[in-house]
């Protein structure tokens, strides 16, 4: 088991690191980035109803170390802290997806 420095709650002390598949992170990845879930699961070759069941068993898995992870904001800093996802990576996902898109996907 991967242990992390950082306690629960700003306390000092460890804590277990999730244990999230790869495919947890692509799917987290991309979301993260501002993709919606339907995005998502074209750009992966997944249904909709898959990404949210990867979303869903990511947010266990924090659930179970005893750190909620109930919205993507308390997910996104879950998975970035224990090193799962890099913010750099994400915000170059989102530029070139509002670049794609034409819109902007972190206003608001």
């Amino acid at each position: 088991m991967n242990w992390m420095n950082g306690g629960v709650g700003g306390r000092p002390g460890l804590h277990h690191v999730a244990p999230l598949t790869s495919r947890e992170v692509d799917v987290l990845t991309l979301w993260f980035a501002g993709m919606s879930k339907a995005n998502v699961g074209r750009e992966l070759y997944l249904a909709e109803s898959t990404v949210s069941t990867y979303i869903a068993r990511a947010r266990s898995r924090y659930e179970n170390l005893g750190l909620p992870a109930g919205t993507q904001g308390l997910l996104l800093s879950r998975a970035v802290g224990d090193g799962h996802v890099d913010i750099g990576t994400i915000l170059d996902l989102a530029d070139r997806c509002r670049r794609n898109m034409g819109v902007d996907l972190l206003a608001g």
